[in-house]
């Protein structure tokens, strides 16, 4: 279906010109592993800077092919049947970004403590991910003494199951 010539790439005989250095790694990813969100936001970033590197701009019809070759075969069941690209990307995101849950997500925040040998930099760094996922936002004093409050219930729970 498609073949690299130069920066060329031809989709039934249309062409499109684009920067295939940007070109990103088809899309292999489980929607139920771990890092699904983090890795497919980061698929879809690069993606979407693959798709506005085409000269000239693509057609619909042209961004769906591009979406199709970018695609694992374990991946493309999800959209195959979508009629548009926009479809097809909010089939995607659909499956791959989950809504988190911010009472474990704020557990997980509570509890990660720095891991042996790990610097007071990449214990940092490390935060601000489990950060992003508590939704954080501006709350008057007796609200963030209830936020607490049920932080450290849910914390304090002895089990795994009940506390998820």
């Amino acid at each position: 279906l498609c073949a690299i010539v130069s920066t060329s790439i031809y989709y039934r005989e249309i062409s499109l010109i684009m920067d295939i250095r940007i070109k990103p790694d088809r899309l292999q990813l489980d929607p139920q592993s771990p890092n699904a969100r983090k890795d497919f936001n980061h698929w879809l970033a690069c993606f979407e800077a693959y798709i506005t590197s085409v000269d000239p701009a693509p057609s619909e019809a042209q961004k769906i092919q591009l979406l199709h070759s970018r695609l694992s075969s374990s991946v493309f069941p999800l959209i195959q049947d979508a009629p548009t690209y926009a479809r097809a990307m909010e089939l995607l995101k659909e499956n791959y970004i989950q809504s988190t849950n911010t009472l474990f997500a704020r557990h997980v925040l509570s509890t990660r403590v720095q891991q042996p040998g790990e610097s007071i930099e990449d214990f940092w760094r490390a935060l601000i991910p489990l950060v992003r996922d508590c939704e954080c936002q501006a709350v008057t004093a007796t609200e963030h003494s209830n936020l607490h409050m049920r932080d450290a219930f849910v914390t304090g729970i002895a089990s795994d199951t009940i506390r998820q």
